[in-house]
């Protein structure tokens, strides 16, 4: 399985000349909702230069290696997405709610819904170019994303960044405990390489 945000871990290589490749793979919606239609936008939000975050504008005054919980990681990714004013570019689900991003150079994404039509509630993700793919135990640019998603009760309509009823929190901290942990494996590998070279 595939973490929505990973990090290099050290002594992996990546060759700069690869580009990333994303497939988005929403699952079924509640009751008549439809996968088809649902527009995603992708936004790079920063660099990744030999094993660490390059941060462009979008992450001004946040600092990724130094959140400390899933629900900080949460936070994060919503401030970023009410930054992005103009993405990257967008991408359209197809009738089985699956949608395309080729050509990603390497670095740290943001991907959120900008109209999600008739499906549900889909919370934002981080991910990054390449990942790493627990199963394979390999740096991957094929990148598979599921995204999280939550219907909105229509007696009681609930925004998606306010007011989350409990089961959504519930899935939105499980996604993030997953980001949350690749960051702090960065960081532990990052400064035991710091300290092998200090010796």
């Amino acid at each position: 399985m595939i973490c929505i945000l990973m990090v290099f871990l050290a002594g992996e290589s990546v060759q700069a000349e690869e580009r990333g490749n994303v497939c988005i793979k929403l699952e079924e919606g509640g009751k008549g909702t439809s996968k088809k239609g649902v527009v995603f936008a992708y936004t790079k939000v920063a660099d990744i230069v030999n094993g660490d975050f390059v941060e462009e504008q979008y992450l001004e005054g946040i600092e990724l290696e130094e959140l400390s919980t899933a629900e900080e990681l949460q936070k994060a990714a919503w401030e970023i997405v009410k930054r992005v004013k103009e993405p990257d570019g967008t991408v359209v689900t197809d009738e089985a709610g699956a949608a395309y991003i080729d050509g990603l150079c390497t670095g740290v994404y943001l991907l959120s819904v900008s109209d999600k039509a008739e499906y549900d509630e889909v919370q934002p993700i981080l991910l990054t170019v390449p990942s790493w793919n627990e199963k394979n135990e390999a740096m991957e640019y094929r990148i598979d994303v599921v995204p999280k998603h939550e219907p909105i009760q229509k007696d009681n309509p609930i925004a998606p960044q306010t007011n989350l009823n409990s089961s959504y929190k519930q899935k939105l901290i499980s996604a993030g405990l997953c980001a949350f942990g690749t960051i702090m494996l960065f960081i532990f590998s990052r400064r035991k390489e710091e300290d092998e070279k200090g010796f």
